[in-house]
């Protein structure tokens, strides 16, 4: 076989390739933006339950309900809000490592879809734990610092007073 001919095959089949590879890039193009709109449609939806019915995610028929047991119950939410939400999960002290990998698991990312920017998440932590909102543990022996949500307060409890 002569040269020619062989690179002009190899020149066909990198034809090939190459159309197949535009028109993967365009159907991947179009998946990001479909996937894009129905986030925002998701969290929309996501926002109205929780509002009226609590963290749909820890409801007894959300494992037969919701068959991505809570991937992306982040996202479109803000930052501030989904470490609340993790920390009240959790519910016990832990360190800002695994926040960040909670975030993660449910759909929570960065820029190029890694992990959130541990100073984004630490600066919402320092504001929540200014507000009130936190309580920061310092652990003993150069452990990692442990947060969790401070208890709501209790009402106060009223005697009755006998007015006779």
């Amino acid at each position: 076989m002569s040269n020619d001919i062989m690179g002009s095959q190899l020149m066909e089949a990198l034809h090939i390739e190459d159309v197949a590879i535009v028109q993967l890039g365009e159907a991947l193009a179009k998946a990001k933006t479909s996937f894009e709109v129905g986030s925002v449609r998701y969290a929309a939806v996501r926002d109205m339950v929780w509002h009226r019915l609590g963290d749909p995610y820890q409801r007894p028929e959300a494992k037969q309900l919701l068959p991505s047991k809570g991937k992306y119950r982040f996202i479109g939410m803000a930052i501030g809000d989904a470490v609340m939400h993790v920390l009240v999960e959790e519910g016990s002290p832990i360190p800002l490592g695994i926040i960040a990998l909670r975030l993660f698991e449910g759909g929570m990312r960065g820029e190029g879809g890694g992990f959130i920017d541990g100073r984004a998440t630490n600066a919402a932590l320092m504001t929540m734990v200014r507000t009130g909102q936190v309580n920061k543990i310092e652990m003993e022996e150069d452990g990692p610092t442990h947060y969790e949500p401070m208890p709501e307060p209790k009402e106060p409890e009223w005697e009755e007073v006998d007015e006779d």
